[in-house]
């Protein structure tokens, strides 16, 4: 299927975000 790939692509998109809020905090 395609939403594989794309919620793959967006959790590891997302990853960046949730580390530097998680060194920010």
């Amino acid at each position: 299927s395609v939403l594989g790939p794309i919620l793959f692509s967006i959790f590891i998109n997302d990853m960046p975000n949730t580390v530097c809020s998680k060194i920010l905090l």
